[in-house]
């Protein structure tokens, strides 16, 4: 799921998964996914929440984005 919040320049995901119960395997997931979407909704912040489905938590980790959007033609290729 994706919020873009664009009068106040910030968007979200919120990944839920199996990543069986390892950090790693969550951080690998919602990072670059992440600055992709920061990337294509052109905002300064984003926050990127993940779950896994094994968890009781609610949210198992969660990443901070925040720095001006730049053109960039490397991210814009894995956009597209």
């Amino acid at each position: 799921m994706n919020m873009v919040f664009a009068k106040h320049d910030f968007g979200t995901t919120f990944l839920v998964m199996d990543s069986q119960m390892n950090p790693h395997n969550l951080y690998e997931q919602i990072l670059p996914y992440s600055i992709l979407r920061k990337y294509e909704q052109r905002l300064k912040t984003w926050v990127g929440l993940a779950a896994d489905i094994r968890s009781r938590s609610k949210v198992d980790m969660g990443i901070f984005l925040s720095y001006p959007w730049i053109k960039d033609c490397e991210i814009g290729k894995l956009i597209k």
